[in-house]
């Protein structure tokens, strides 16, 4: 398994630990999923869909290493207002902040962005994108 997808693997089960019991106020336990192949219905939410569109490489400067740069979007669906995806999106930082390096697969991981949406269908739906950046380590010609 390469380690892009063993971060994707590790901030999946990062954001299935965000429940009351964890201190958070949300519980995303059952709702994370990755690049999933249907919509997420009104009674999934609130939920975490989370993609690595993107990333860039370089060399590490060290014979035979790469280093990557790899962008993560994680977009937040809630019922409700934009006050609470900000709370979620709150959440999501602060679970992330526990370990930025997912436990030592990255050097770091930096958020870039958040951008906040809310649509009117027959109920109020809120959303959020958080957009991270994951430096991590590989040798020439891994993923």
């Amino acid at each position: 398994m390469t380690i892009r997808q063993q971060i994707m693997s590790a901030v999946i089960a990062r954001l299935q630990t965000i429940t009351p019991d964890n201190g958070y106020g949300f519980d995303l336990s059952a709702n994370v999923e990755e690049w999933p192949a249907t919509n997420i219905g009104p009674n999934k939410v609130p939920a975490a869909i989370v993609s690595d569109p993107g990333g860039g490489m370089q060399d590490a400067g060290v014979s035979g290493r790469l280093d990557h740069q790899l962008e993560i979007e994680i977009e937040l669906i809630v019922k409700g207002t934009a006050a609470i995806v900000r709370a979620l999106a709150g959440d999501v930082l602060q679970a992330i902040g526990t370990d930025p390096t997912w436990s030592g697969l990255a050097v770091d991981t930096t958020a870039t962005g958040v951008q906040i949406a809310v649509e009117q269908h027959q109920h109020l739906f809120s959303g959020a994108q958080i957009d991270l950046t994951v430096m991590y380590r590989t040798t020439k010609w891994s993923l």
